[in-house]
């Protein structure tokens, strides 16, 4: 059984891309998304959902281009975000993320 993909820090190489599927390649993770690709260098975020345990885990990513390379760091969240007792839709990960920045929007 595979452990969540919690607290990493990796590089990984390619285009802008390569941290996603990255992501979409690990054993267990049923969907990865980018949510915000705003910045025009790369550093980007999503959020990706893994099976473990018999649940389904939705755990936050962000990736920063490493400046003068073809290698972007990947990082993942400490924590889960969500979790579910079956395979979420789109839907309900779309609503995760939108109650995550709204709750981020009124802290900062």
């Amino acid at each position: 059984m595979a452990k969540l993909l919690l607290g990493i820090k990796r590089e990984v190489e390619g285009t802008w891309y390569a941290p996603e599927k990255w992501l979409r390649e690990q054993r267990d993770v049923v969907r990865a998304e980018l949510w915000d690709t705003t910045n025009s260098s790369g550093d980007w975020s999503g959020f990706f959902v893994q099976k473990c345990k018999g649940r389904y885990w939705l755990i936050i990513f962000s990736q920063e281009c490493v400046a003068f390379t073809r290698y972007f760091t990947l990082y993942t969240d400490k924590n889960p975000s969500a979790s579910f007792s079956s395979e979420p839709t789109m839907d309900e990960c779309y609503a995760v993320m939108q109650e995550l920045c709204k709750m981020y929007e009124q802290a900062v």
